[in-house]
């Protein structure tokens, strides 16, 4: 047929990252140690001490604002992105491969990960003890042999299990 063209897929999909345990200590000893020094430049240095306030607030904003931390995965004709996105001030791209390259994808079991030489893990999910975590691994020149977890909604699995080579789509429809 005359004039007709390909469609392009592009499906994408935001996921916060919960804090850890440890990261909400963190963020506690950082407003313990801001209010303590607050307190102690205005009993010590009353004149500086307005000058030194807002740099000493921004600081701990700065701080604290960077442990939001948010993947965005992007599936556009066959290639799967996902960037890590800090404070919504910094974004990097942690995975970029094509779907094509892909040597494993399903449900993702801890246990069956535990044995296996992997050379960098990428953990783009809100945190370990969710349901519904999928899996993925490739191999890649510059980082070896990756594994990536994510937490796809369902229109970005939809478009993930389309974009699969025709094994991998049979895989996961076990």
């Amino acid at each position: 047929m005359k004039g007709v063209t390909a469609v392009d897929m592009f499906v994408e999909q935001i996921i916060y990252r919960k804090k850890t345990k440890s990261q909400v200590a963190l963020a506690v000893l950082i407003m313990a140690l801001t209010s303590i020094l607050v307190v102690m430049l205005l009993l010590f240095l009353r004149a500086m001490a307005l000058m030194l306030l807002l740099p000493l607030g921004w600081g701990m904003w700065w701080l604290l604002s960077g442990m939001n931390i948010e993947y965005e995965y992007c599936i556009t004709n066959g290639d799967i992105d996902i960037d890590r996105i800090v404070a919504r001030r910094k974004r990097e791209r942690v995975v970029s491969v094509s779907m094509k390259k892909l040597e494993s994808a399903g449900r993702y079991e801890p246990e069956k990960w535990q044995g296996r030489q992997v050379d960098r893990v990428v953990f783009a999910a809100p945190s370990e003890k969710e349901e519904g975590l999928y899996c993925f691994s490739y191999r890649s020149k510059k980082r070896g042999y990756t594994l990536v977890v994510f937490q796809p909604n369902e229109r970005v699995m939809e478009a993930f299990v389309k974009a699969l080579p025709r094994l991998l789509q049979m895989e996961m429809e076990k």
